[in-house]
């Protein structure tokens, strides 16, 4: 499948999320089950309120593709703005939402479901990810809710605890349909190594993907840990005939995490680089996760 095949996939997907936008009525809150209890987690505020930027935003031009922290519903309409100077008119915007973690935007400001170690949704993969998130929304929808920036990072920010009665809440896939853009969910668990469910739901995007693929925008909370790994990834996929030591320091040069430091991310990167090599000739159709289970 080429990125013109997926263009009607992609128009389907929008059509569904704006069929979804009931999230924007209060009226619509009894039509899905309830958020599920709060254990120890609560909302926080992901970006400083009324910003239309992102940490960490960077782009490579080369491999068609950029990456930063989380953007409000402000950040994600400019995002094509921001990227004028260097992608074709016509060239698709594809946003890569790593973010295990449920989100989604109050009024327009992102907020996320924050557990400890900012891993409430450990173990479940996108689809699941994204009914928890609907749910969550709809269940503030309409009531005065509260979410706080955390971490000294945040407050550093100028980021300030925010309480609103909430008029509108909305998911990413539908901001991103909204503006025009294709959306992909990954799922992957904050602060480690991706799941290989993970990787293999982001191979087998790159797979439907044509050479001219388009522009692909990566994120996740703060656009360094999980976006690094992922540009990093993509790069071995889209040039496998580069060393391991190229791509961590190209990623490092264009402003991403130095993923090089010895540890578990780097002996699996290490794996995936092998990987690569083993498997760009027949196009990558062995998964990730089957592979693995050999080595």
């Amino acid at each position: 499948m080429n990125i013109h095949h997926l263009l009607p996939i992609r128009k389907a997907a929008c059509l569904l999320a704006a069929a979804s936008l009931a999230l924007a009525s209060p009226a619509c809150i009894g039509s899905v089950a309830s958020a599920p209890a709060a254990v120890a987690s609560q909302w926080r505020l992901d970006v400083r309120q009324g910003s239309d930027g992102s940490q960490n935003f960077r782009i490579d031009p080369e491999l068609r593709c950029s990456g930063s922290g989380q953007a409000s519903a402000r950040g994600i309409a400019a995002l094509s703005n921001q990227l004028q100077a260097v992608r074709k008119a016509d060239e698709p915007l594809w946003v890569i939402d790593l973010r295990q973690e449920s989100h989604g935007f109050w009024n327009g400001e992102a907020v996320s479901w924050h557990g400890p170690n900012n891993a409430a949704n450990a173990g479940k993969d996108a689809p699941a990810v994204e009914a928890d998130e609907t749910a969550r929304l709809q269940a503030v929808l309409g009531h005065e809710s509260h979410s706080i920036p955390m971490g000294t990072s945040d407050t550093a920010s100028g980021m300030q605890p925010f309480t609103a009665l909430v008029r509108t809440a909305t998911t990413e896939r539908q901001e991103a349909c909204r503006n025009g853009y294709g959306y992909v969910r990954i799922a992957a668990t904050d602060m480690q190594w991706p799941e290989p469910q993970a990787i293999d739901a982001f191979l087998t995007f790159y797979r439907s993907l044509a050479p001219d693929s388009g522009w692909l925008h990566f994120h996740c909370h703060a656009g360094q840990g999980r976006t690094t790994t992922f540009m990093a990834l993509y790069e071995m996929l889209r040039f496998p005939g580069r060393s391991l030591d190229h791509v961590l320091a190209h990623q490092r040069t264009i402003g991403g995490a130095d993923l090089a430091i010895p540890g578990s991310r780097y002996d699996s990167l290490k794996l995936f680089h092998q990987y690569v090599q083993e498997n760009y000739a027949a196009g990558f159709t062995e998964s990730w996760s089957s592979w693995l289970a050999r080595h």
